[in-house]
């Protein structure tokens, strides 16, 4: 009986251990699975490429113009905001075609995607690309790019 009572104890001792060793396991996968789906999250922000292969989070963006991805900070004509509402660390970017300049590619912070601009004046000493609310001017060795009407980013006319 006495032989019984121990063999029983030593049976709910060892369930007890099991059970406790499969909890703490249980937690630990738990963890371990967290630490894994962070580590998929910052991988993917490392490696993100837009829709054309183009490695966004080292900032490379696809060119409408250039029909290639380029890096807008060297390929473009940088202009600095104008607006006090706009950041003002958080530049804009200018490509100008090199057929005849009848467009102009700007990049925006913050949006994804560029704009083309189609030229609709020339004039000796200014050119003027709109597309919808957006205006580019040329004039005098600066880009002006106006948002209804209201100057936001400006930048000398060289890279």
């Amino acid at each position: 009986m006495v032989k019984n009572l121990l063999y029983m104890k030593y049976i709910k001792l060892l369930f007890l251990g099991f059970l406790l060793i499969g909890l703490y396991s249980c937690e630990r996968s738990d963890e371990i699975q967290s630490t894994q789906k962070k580590q998929k999250e910052i991988i993917t922000q490392i490696y993100h490429t837009d829709d054309y292969g183009c490695k966004v989070s080292v900032g490379y963006q696809w060119s409408l113009l250039k029909n290639k991805c380029i890096f807008v900070a060297v390929s473009g004509i940088r202009l600095d905001p104008q607006d006090p509402g706009i950041d003002p660390t958080s530049n804009a970017f200018v490509i100008i075609s090199d057929k005849a300049s009848y467009q102009a590619e700007v990049f925006l912070p913050g949006v994804q995607k560029s704009l083309l601009l189609t030229q609709i004046e020339s004039q000796e000493n200014q050119k003027i690309w709109v597309a919808g609310n957006l205006k580019l001017k040329h004039w005098r060795g600066i880009y002006f790019l106006d948002k209804n009407n209201k100057n936001i980013y400006r930048g000398p006319a060289i890279r």
